[in-house]
């Protein structure tokens, strides 16, 4: 029922822009896939927000929902000269100190581009977490593509983009001239294989939130529009209509 990188992560593109249902596992999926990478190659990500404050409060919480699925591990989040680190460690038992291990590491758009001396050693893979949003960073473009210099360092990292569907018109639509898939599509490949962008359609999920308490409430509201539809949420199709 929930979002499922399988498919994804096997492309060979660059780009990621995955737009989905609120609640349908976008995050929480990356994050498995993260920690399972972890496991079995070693390899760390990158978690990336808008702002300082925001990458702080959603690092803070960043294991939450899934140190669970783990057990026999410790999972943090440190903060360290504006060095921001995902941690795990085996479960400490009769005392013994068992020392931290990097597993990824936290960056803002406002503060990340302008540091390009701190390393992301051992990265493969670069989540950007909202990107859609109401308000944006000047020149906000131009930071994120220096950040993500800074992370890839000719490494050509790949870069999953997560969002609900505030709205289609925003700066990362475009600059990269990218257009959502049409009529039954779920997906388009496009800058010569190098963006992919899905808009989900992930009918069990919208399914099972329409039977929630909460889902009968919204019934046709515009917040179910966007919540459970996946419909852009502030943008308006008056006088639009179907080709």
């Amino acid at each position: 029922m929930y979002y499922d990188y399988e498919r994804v992560k096997n492309l060979d593109c660059l780009f990621y822009f995955l737009v989905g249902e609120r609640g349908s596992g976008k995050t929480y999926g990356f994050k498995q896939w993260a920690i399972d990478d972890y496991f079995e190659t070693g390899s760390r990500f990158v978690y990336i927000r808008r702002d300082d404050n925001e990458i702080k409060k959603a690092a803070r919480k960043f294991f939450d929902d899934i140190e669970n699925q783990y057990p026999g591990y410790e999972f943090k989040f440190r903060i360290n000269d504006n060095a921001y680190t995902f941690c795990i460690r085996p479960t400490s038992e009769g005392g013994e100190k068992i020392p931290w291990e990097p597993i990824g590491y936290g960056a803002s758009i406002s503060v990340g581009a302008k540091d390009k001396s701190i390393s992301y050693y051992g990265v493969n893979k670069i989540c950007f977490d909202e990107f859609i949003a109401r308000k944006y960073l000047a020149d906000e473009i131009d930071k994120f593509l220096n950040l993500y210099e800074t992370i890839s360092r000719m490494n050509d990292i790949p870069c999953y983009f997560l969002s609900n569907s505030l709205s289609v018109v925003n700066p990362y639509f475009d600059y990269f001239k990218v257009q959502l898939p049409y009529g039954k599509k779920t997906y388009t490949i496009s800058k010569n294989g190098l963006i992919y962008t899905e808009f989900m359609k992930n009918e069990a999920y919208r399914e099972a939130k329409r039977n929630t308490k909460f889902g009968r409430l919204i019934q046709g509201t515009d917040f179910e529009k966007y919540a459970v539809d996946n419909e852009f949420y502030l943008d308006n199709k008056t006088f639009i209509e179907k080709k």
